[in-house]
């Protein structure tokens, strides 16, 4: 497991204090896609300046999606443009439906 919190630089008393604002609303957005070959590509770039752990590696996402025997998609949060969090999913049906 990642602690995000390792990431700070030093502010975290600062970041907790902050004042919550909500962002204009053409500055943030959720997307989600199934993890083609372009999804996995922005994906890789995203995460050469992102914190990840192991499992959520482009090269670990990758093989998963290759040979996983489920939908994956990739779930990412953009703020001002940009990717600013990712996370890579699988679709498994549970239960009676």
């Amino acid at each position: 497991m990642v602690d995000a919190t390792a990431s700070f630089d030093g502010n975290r008393l600062e970041a907790m204090e902050a004042t919550p604002r909500a962002l204009p609303a053409d500055h943030a957005g959720l997307s989600v896609s199934v993890a083609d070959g372009a999804a996995l590509a922005a994906y890789a770039e995203f995460c050469r300046s992102a914190l990840f752990a192991p499992a959520q590696s482009p090269a670990w996402i990758l093989n998963w999606a290759r040979y996983a025997e489920a939908d994956t998609v990739l779930a990412t949060l953009s703020a001002e443009g940009r990717p600013v969090f990712s996370l890579a999913l699988e679709v498994t049906s549970s239960g009676p439906l």
